[in-house]
C-alpha cells in the first residue's frame, strides 16, 4: 500500500501540532483490530461511510443487520435507507494477497444472491442476521419511523431494487489503495445489474495518550453504469479531472439518478423523456445532469472550486433557478431567470433573500408538466449566460 498522502494532526490553540500514528490496521495481525471490528464499528456508525459522496440522490443509510445469511455466504452489513434502497458492505483487512482475489468475487456473489430473493426471502434473512435494535417482527419495522415510507410503497420500492439488480456495494477496509484501479476490473459480466460499487478506505490513526482511533473515510474508486450498461472504473482523481474539464460528457445511470426517476415518475408520470432530452441538448453545451435529491443542471465554470447550477427540477416536477445567483453576478443571474421565465411564459418570483429569483406561474414555482413543449428554448439561454460569463472571466483573466 502507498503511504497516505496526507496524515490528521491534532492541533491546539497555541497552533502547534502533533502527527497522529497511523495504524495500518492489516499489519497489526490478528487481535483487537480485525475485520468484526470494522463490522462493528460501521454497524455503530453508519455515517462514517462516504456513501454520500458516492451516491449523493439516496439519503440516508441505516445499520439493518450483520452477518446476514445468503445462500452465497454472510454479509458483513446491510444498511438501507427509509425508502427501501439497499447497501451490501464486505469488510476487508487486506493482509495476504488472496484476500485481495476473493473480495470482490465474494461482495458480487452477496449482491447475486439478494438480487434473486423475494421480499419475502429478502426479509427473511434480514431478520436472521444481527440486528441491534432488538427483535423486530418485520424488515419494515426494523426501519426507523422517520422519514418511512407508507409499509406498501416501502415494500415495492424494495421488490423494485431487488428485480432491477439496484444496490450499492462497498468494499470497506485498509490496504486496498494500490488495488484501486484492478479490484474493480472484468464486471461486463454483470452489467444487466444496476449496482454502484465502490472502494473505501478506512485509515485509523492513534489519538495521542490514549487508545481512542481517529477513522478517517476515503472513497478510493467507485464504478458507474453507463446508458449503454457498461460498468466504468473512476478512481477519485480521474473523477475530479473530469469535473475540472467542463467537457461534455456521457449521461451516467446511477443509484441517484434511479431513485429520482422513480419518484419523478410516481408524481408526474410521463415527463421522464423530455427531461432526457433536455439533458442531452445541455450536454452539448457543457452542461451535465448531478442528481441528488433533484435533478440539477451544472455548467462547471473554469478555475472555479464550485459548479453553476442552472436550474434544478424536484420529484414532484416544480423547477426552481434560485441557486444560479450564488455563483454567478447578481446582474447576470438576474437576466438570466428573466430570459428563462419569458421562454416559459412565466413570471420573475423574488425569493425572500431578494438576491435569487425563480420562474413563477400563478403564484408558485412552475411546473414541468405545464412547459414540457418549452423547455428546448432552455438551451440558448444556457448557452448564452454561459458565453457572458466567459467573457467576463477573458476580461478579467
Amino acid at each position: 500500500m502507498s503511504e497516505l498522502t496526507g496524515v490528521p494532526a491534532l492541533v491546539g490553540k497555541n497552533g502547534n501540532g502533533q502527527l497522529l500514528e497511523h495504524l495500518v490496521l492489516s499489519r497489526l495481525g490478528e487481535g483487537a483490530f480485525d475485520e468484526a471490528w470494522l463490522q462493528r464499528l460501521i454497524h455503530d456508525n453508519p455515517a462514517c461511510l462516504p456513501i454520500a459522496e458516492i451516491e449523493p440522490g439516496l439519503g440516508h443509510f441505516h445499520a439493518i443487520c450483520r452477518e446476514m445469511p445468503t445462500s452465497h455466504g454472510y454479509i458483513d452489513n446491510l444498511l438501507m435507507t427509509s425508502s427501501g434502497d439497499i447497501a451490501i458492505v464486505e469488510t476487508k483487512l487486506f493482509r495476504n494477497p488472496e484476500a485481495r482475489r476473493k473480495v470482490l468475487a465474494q461482495v458480487l456473489d452477496y449482491a447475486i444472491a439478494i438480487f434473486g430473493m423475494t421480499y419475502e426471502g429478502f426479509e427473511k434473512a434480514v431478520l436472521a442476521g444481527t440486528l441491534s435494535n432488538g427483535k423486530p417482527k418485520s424488515l419494515y419495522e426494523a426501519l426507523p419511523a422517520a422519514d418511512k415510507l407508507p409499509e406498501q410503497r416501502f415494500h415495492d420500492s424494495v421488490v423494485r431494487n431487488l428485480r432491477r439488480g439496484n444496490a450499492l456495494l462497498l468494499i470497506v477496509g485498509d490496504g486496498i489503495r494500490s488495488e484501486a484501479e484492478t479490484l474493480l476490473g472484468g464486471l461486463d459480466v454483470y452489467a444487466r445489474f444496476h449496482f454502484t460499487l465502490a472502494l473505501v478506505e478506512l485509515a485509523a490513526f492513534r489519538m495521542p495518550g490514549t487508545t481512542d482511533l481517529l477513522v478517517r473515510p476515503r472513497t478510493l474508486a467507485k464504478t458507474e453504469t453507463v446508458k449503454r450498461y457498461v460498468f466504468e472504473t473512476v478512481t477519485a482523481s480521474q473523477a475530479a479531472e473530469v469535473a475540472a474539464s467542463g467537457l461534455p460528457r456521457e449521461q451516467k445511470e446511477t443509484l441517484s439518478s434511479d431513485a429520482f426517476w422513480n419518484a419523478l415518475e410516481a408524481k408526474v408520470p410521463s415527463m421522464r423523456q423530455p427531461l432526457e432530452t433536455l439533458i442531452r441538448d445541455a450536454d452539448t453545451i457543457g452542461v451535465y445532469p448531478d442528481f441528488r435529491a433533484s435533478l440539477n443542471l451544472k455548467w462547471q465554470r473554469p478555475g472555479a472550486p464550485t459548479p453553476v447550477n442552472l436550474g434544478y427540477i424536484i420529484t414532484n416536477g416544480a423547477l426552481w433557478t434560485d441557486l444560479v445567483s450564488n455563483h454567478v453576478p447578481k446582474e447576470l443571474a438576474r437576466q438570466y431567470v428573466g430570459e428563462v421565465a419569458s421562454a416559459f411564459d412565466c413570471d420573475v418570483h423574488q425569493m425572500p433573500s431578494g438576491n435569487s429569483w425563480s420562474p413563477y406561474r400563478n403564484g408558485r414555482p412552475v411546473r414541468v408538466p405545464e412547459i414540457r413543449d418549452r423547455l428546448p428554448k432552455w438551451i440558448p439561454i444556457m448557452q448564452q449566460l454561459i458565453a457572458a460569463i466567459s467573457k467576463r472571466d477573458e476580461a478579467a483573466g
